[in-house]
C-alpha cells in the first residue's frame, strides 16, 4: 500500500516537472540568460533523477524493480553533476581526474 501511493506521488511530480524542462528549452533568451535557463534545466533534470531514484527504491520494496544494462558516458555525466552543484571540477582547471582503468582490458580511458 505504501509503495502504491509512493508511486502515484511520484508519477504526480514527475509529470508536471517534465512538462518545466520541455517548455524552459522553448524559451528565447540572449546569451546571458541562456545561462540562468540552462542552469534551471539542470537543476529540473537532477531533481527528476531523484524523483526516479524515490520511484526505483519504492519498486525495489515492492519486489518489482527490472534491471537493464545501458551505456552511459560517465565523463559527461560527472561534468554534469560538477556544473549542476556549483563545483568547478575538472573542466575549470581546479583538479579531478576522470580516469577509468578497466580491469577486463587493462586500457585507460581518458
Amino acid at each position: 500500500m505504501k509503495e502504491n501511493f509512493l508511486a502515484v506521488i511520484i508519477h504526480d511530480l514527475r509529470t508536471p516537472l517534465t512538462g518545466v524542462v520541455g517548455m524552459t528549452n522553448l524559451i528565447a533568451v540572449d546569451a546571458e540568460q541562456r545561462e540562468y535557463v540552462a542552469s534551471i534545466v539542470r537543476s529540473a533534470e537532477v531533481l527528476q533523477a531523484q524523483i526516479g531514484g524515490v520511484l526505483d527504491l519504492s519498486k525495489i520494496k515492492a519486489k518489482q524493480l527490472r534491471l537493464e544494462s545501458v551505456a552511459f558516458d560517465l565523463r559527461g555525466s560527472m561534468k554534469e553533476v560538477c556544473a549542476s552543484t556549483g563545483n568547478p571540477g575538472p573542466s575549470r582547471g581546479t583538479g579531478g581526474d576522470f580516469t577509468h582503468r578497466s580491469r577486463a582490458s587493462g586500457l585507460e580511458d581518458r
